[in-house]
């Protein structure tokens, strides 16, 4: 199923808020929605992985 959410940003050489829109998917786990790349199946990090959200903790100490 594809979705059309958008993302608002403010444009630094127009200084005005757009939107963009893409043709995604998201899954939500846990309370948190997660992008679905294209081609590539959709899974969470294991829990002795290092977490995604770049904090350096493990996945299981951190986001999980």
């Amino acid at each position: 199923m594809c979705h059309f959410p958008k993302a608002w940003f403010l444009n630094p050489d127009t200084d005005q808020e757009e939107a963009h829109h893409e043709c995604s998917d998201f899954i939500k786990e846990q309370g948190r929605w997660y992008f679905i790349y294209p081609g590539i199946p959709a899974k969470l990090p294991g829990r002795n992985a290092p977490c995604p959200c770049g904090s350096g903790k493990k996945y299981k100490k951190c986001c999980q």
